[in-house]
């Protein structure tokens, strides 16, 4: 697989010596030592990462072809088995789109070779590492250019070679890493974190002071606070024998919000990603309902522009001239999670049938059904009251007149 090393990058790691956790915390040197190595090992980026990550890999993505009033699924063309099948010796097609959403989702950018067999259609996507590749004017070639290592060694490649999936840019060539935008949110939360580690590392023991009625040397001291570890530690009990009296020091953390304050970050790390509360576990003022709606907003504001960005990419960089012109494009499948719950698809598939929009089959293709092989199931059918705005007055006055006319029919009869 193209996927350079990574042993040569530096790597920034967090300050972690005797500085107080309230310095750490709010240090501003701390976030310009926030990479995106050190971003991902945080829960908050790791869960909205994996999050986006599992929900676009598992939609399925397809070559489409629109011809006349007829809408196929080309199971055969070379780029449809290489979506759904293998995109290389070394990944399933699930395994290389979340790859995909995780180098986009943390450096901003995800890119792939294109390679192509004899007769110029595409045999493989192989991944190339982000860290070692980038998008560069060549002022010889006088056009953008890829630049990457592999293996140590430099290659130049063609932007037709490349197939190129990037985030939020400031100039429409190279993506934005998210952890930029997030660097002050991260370096708060690890350094609430470290605080939080520091805490209860000594074990589940109560923190606070032993009294005694009498002055005890130093020696004494030593054997007590021993003895006291040896008795106690890893208890949920303390036993205090007798002369002995015991009182707790409590931190005042939620006096002081420390817990509400990461709680935010945390949800401001997520908004970031465009990922609702509920993805990452944040139930507080989650209700059925509510979630619901959120997970349909989920797919339309945030599924949806990043699946529309991978099929705009792969159009144009894996279908070819003739692929444009039979009009054949890449397409997710997102119908599983728009068409919401059975008693909603229920009266939508009931509506478009009526109108004539849907037939039997369309709804049961829809369903994942079997088929019906009669002529029934590719019948339409259409409601009687509707008619065509264009002969709406024409139908009007034709149904008066024939009112008319039979009335005209029974006043004769009874003459």
């Amino acid at each position: 697989m193209l996927l350079g090393s990574r042993n040569n990058k530096v790597k920034n790691e967090i300050y972690t010596g005797d500085r107080n956790w309230f310095n750490t915390m709010f240090n501003p040197d701390m976030s310009s030592q926030i990479s995106e190595d050190t971003a991902i090992k945080t829960s908050e980026v790791f869960t909205c990462i994996k999050v986006l990550a599992d929900d676009i890999a598992k939609y399925p993505i397809s070559v489409k072809r629109k011809e006349k009033n007829k809408l196929t699924t080309e199971s055969t063309h070379p780029v449809h088995i290489i979506l759904n099948k293998q995109p290389n010796p070394h990944m399933t097609p699930f395994v290389w789109k979340r790859l995909m959403i995780f180098q986009m989702m943390l450096y901003g950018n995800a890119y792939n070779v294109i390679m192509r067999n004899s007769r110029g259609e595409v045999s493989e996507l192989l991944p190339l590492n982000p860290l070692t590749t980038s998008k560069q004017y060549d002022t010889d070639k006088q056009k953008y250019m890829y630049f990457t290592t592999i293996n140590g060694k430099s290659y130049l490649l063609d932007t037709d070679d490349v197939l190129h999936f990037l985030e939020l840019s400031f100039d429409g060539h190279v993506g934005l890493s998210p952890i930029e935008v997030i660097r002050e949110n991260l370096a708060t939360n690890i350094g609430g974190n470290k605080h939080q580690s520091k805490f209860y590392q000594k074990s589940a023991i109560p923190r606070g002071i032993l009294k005694s009625a009498e002055i005890v040397n130093p020696e004494n001291k030593r054997k007590l606070r021993e003895a006291w570890y040896e008795v106690n530690n890893d208890e949920d009990v303390a036993i205090v024998d007798g002369g002995l009296d015991f009182t707790t020091i409590s931190v005042p953390q939620k006096d002081a919000q420390f817990i509400e304050s990461m709680k935010f970050n945390k949800l401001q790390i997520a908004g970031i990603y465009k990922v609702p509360p509920h993805k990452i576990g944040e139930l507080d003022r989650a209700t059925f309902s509510n979630i619901e709606q959120q997970s349909l907003q989920y797919v339309i504001n945030t599924i949806l522009p990043i699946v529309t960005n991978f099929e705009q990419e792969c159009n144009i960089k894996l279908l070819n001239i003739v692929d444009e012109t039979s009009n054949r494009y890449c397409k997710f499948n997102l119908e599983a999670e728009l068409r919401g719950d059975s008693e909603s698809r229920a009266k939508m598939y009931e509506t478009m049938q009526r109108i004539g929009a849907y037939d039997i089959n369309t709804i049961l293709e829809l369903e994942d059904m079997a088929l019906l092989e009669d002529e029934l199931g590719n019948m339409r059918f259409g409601n009687l009251n509707l008619v065509p705005l264009e002969i709406m007055k024409e139908y009007q006055l034709s149904k008066a007149r024939g009112k008319s006319d039979k009335g005209g029919d029974t006043k004769d009869a009874k003459e």
